[in-house]
């Protein structure tokens, strides 16, 4: 019975012990699965966009990272204030730096001599401050002023005042010519004719030089000062201009040698030059004697003949045929056809005649074939490129004219106009901008009417790819100022930590992204992947659109994908790769077979590759 009894308790012990065992298991696989369940969580916070990006959306997380940035950057201000503050007065005051207007004052009227001077200049500088930079406070406005009889920094008050157009500074200057006792006529003169006032202090002038009794030292301001006048002045200022300038040329104040010189020189500023300006532009019917003498010396003749056109009209065309004829001054005929084609007769078929006579010229120049179309665009008579056959035999050059055409013809409205109907900006660009990029350099070539008009948009990035690693900071404000304010509340922080090797932070919305770049690419190309990646991770339709790539760089559209790309189509432009994900961060379309994928991404690397 014993030995029953004990083997009912092993049993009941085991049946024990393995429910024991049962609910540990149990609980070990509760434990699994709670860990499992965490996994997501984290991985929904933390997540790899790709190899060189990742996204942070913990609240904790993206806080402590924007409390960082901001430290980062309330450090950098308080070094750029400490930077400021080491730097003169007059430099501080170009920065924005208001506080220190008393200072300034106190420097420019009563300060040591050097650090007068340094001031002075300072402030006339404008290449190397803010685009905004005024003097604006009436008290440094008076005290400059106040400083243009000083005996040492006379002269510096005056450049001053006259570029930077302090308030007041015509009035005062008009008084202290009519006075006539100050050492620096000259630069008093030649300031105010850039107001386009005072018809007293012309006369002053005039007096002095019809009684011989102008100071030869201050000849060059005072014709230099006539021709800005002429500019900026009214018709009464204008004529008297014309009448001082005939009377200089009279009394040869300008030797006459200094004239005939001109023939073997570029146009310039020399007071030759700026009498001939004063002369042929607002002088009367008396100069036309003198224009014909340069004619026939061969002294600045397409000027001498765009003179004649102005003072006698109708009668010109005969002496504008003759060049137009003559292989050696064809090209100085050219402006002054265009004078007379828009001034006094639309009918004489101008157009029709510079091509005819350039037709019978055999080995014409690409420089006079340039200058042929550039004349025809600026007359608005573009339509004879459609009609080349009826006047241009020669079939070498007919391509050459349509080619320089090609390349030349600059036509902003038409691109302003379809950036604005096509939805990439809101208001349509202003005429004065348009007027701006029509005769702007800085692009050349096919499409530089495109990209010229573009670079006034606010949209538009021009990336040199070759830059050194340490401008990214500046390249990332770059990419801000021309993405139509998409990155508006966005913190930013960047980091170089080896060569081409880029650590950046960037908090987007209430996300965070954390990206590192690929030292074997070009840490640009891969800063506009990760912007567009940013973009398209947080629904924002627009992108940075690639335009074009050279090896020198890349050219990006900031909009809409969809209306960049019928803007690229409307205007002619075909970039060098097609849109892939690694140019534009645009997906392919999920109907394309793999091949044409595979095609389509190892071209993009390619290109991207030639870049580096």
């Amino acid at each position: 019975m014993k030995k029953v009894a004990n083997i009912l308790i092993l049993f009941a012990l085991t049946i024990f012990v393995l429910g024991c065992d049962e609910e540990a298991e149990v609980d070990k696989i509760k434990k699994v699965e709670t860990k499992v369940a965490v996994a997501p969580e984290k991985d929904d916070k933390e997540e790899k966009l790709n190899d060189n990006l990742t996204k942070i959306s913990d609240p904790e997380k993206v806080a402590e990272l924007r409390q960082k940035l901001l430290e980062e950057e309330a450090f950098k201000k308080e070094l750029e204030f400490e930077d400021l503050q080491s730097r003169s007065f007059a430099e501080r005051y170009k920065l924005g730096d208001t506080s220190i207007v008393e200072d300034l004052i106190e420097t420019l009227t009563v300060g040591e001599y050097e650090d007068r001077k340094e001031a002075f200049k300072t402030l006339q500088s404008r290449y190397d401050a803010p685009s905004d930079y005024r003097i604006r406070q009436n008290e440094l406005q008076a005290a400059i002023l106040s400083q243009i009889n000083d005996e040492k920094f006379g002269y510096h008050a005056i450049q001053l005042a006259g570029i930077m157009r302090i308030n007041g500074y015509a009035t005062l200057f008009e008084k202290e010519i009519l006075k006539g006792e100050s050492k620096n006529m000259g630069r008093l003169f030649y300031w105010l004719g850039g107001s386009g006032r005072s018809i007293e202090g012309l006369e002053f002038i005039e007096t002095k030089i019809k009684s011989n009794k102008l100071d030869k030292s201050i000849q060059r301001d005072i014709i230099s000062g006539l021709k800005q006048f002429g500019r900026s002045g009214g018709k009464t200022i204008k004529e008297k201009v014309g009448q001082i300038a005939l009377s200089i040329y009279n009394k040869k104040v300008v030797p006459a040698k200094a004239f005939e010189d001109l023939k073997n020189s570029r146009l310039g500023y020399s007071s030759a030059d700026n009498i001939l300006y004063c002369l042929y532009n607002y002088g009367d019917k008396k100069v036309a004697p003198i224009a014909t003498s340069m004619l026939k010396k061969g002294v600045r003749e397409e000027q001498s003949l765009t003179a004649l056109i102005r003072l006698n009209g109708e009668p010109e065309l005969k002496r504008i045929k003759d060049y137009l004829g003559d292989s050696i001054r064809y090209d100085y005929a050219l402006a002054p056809a265009k004078v007379f084609h828009e001034t006094v007769n639309k009918k004489a078929e101008i157009p029709k005649l510079i091509l005819e006579n350039l037709n019978k010229f055999k080995n014409n120049s690409i420089r006079r074939v340039d200058k042929v179309v550039e004349t025809l665009i600026k007359m608005d008579q573009t339509i004879w490129f459609t009609k080349l056959e009826s006047v241009i035999t020669s079939e070498v050059l007919m391509d050459n004219l349509l080619n320089s055409y090609a390349i030349l013809r600059n036509n902003p409205e038409e691109i302003a106009e379809a950036l604005y109907l096509i939805g990439l900006i809101d208001t349509p660009i202003q005429s004065s901008i348009i007027s701006e990029a029509k005769y702007n350099d800085r692009y050349f070539g096919e499409n530089a009417h495109i990209y010229n008009l573009l670079h006034f948009s606010g949209l538009f990035i021009d990336l040199d790819t070759s830059l050194a690693s340490e401008q990214i900071a500046s390249t990332v404000d770059y990419l801000f100022e021309n993405s139509s304010n998409a990155f508006e509340n966005t913190l930013i922080g960047t980091e170089l930590e080896d060569e081409n090797e880029v650590s950046i932070t960037l908090i987007f919305n209430e996300n965070a992204y954390l990206y590192n770049s690929n030292k074997e690419n070009n840490c640009y190309i891969e800063m506009i992947d990760l912007l567009n990646q940013v973009l398209e991770d947080n629904d924002v339709d627009e992108r940075f659109c690639l335009l074009s790539s050279t090896d020198e760089g890349i050219r990006y559209l900031f909009g809409d994908q969809e209306y960049v790309k019928v803007f690229k189509t409307q205007c002619g432009l075909i970039p060098p790769v097609e849109d892939s994900d690694d140019v534009e961060g645009e997906e392919d379309s999920e109907d394309e077979d793999e091949s044409e994928e595979n095609q389509d991404e190892s071209q993009g690397e390619e290109e991207i590759s030639n870049l580096n």
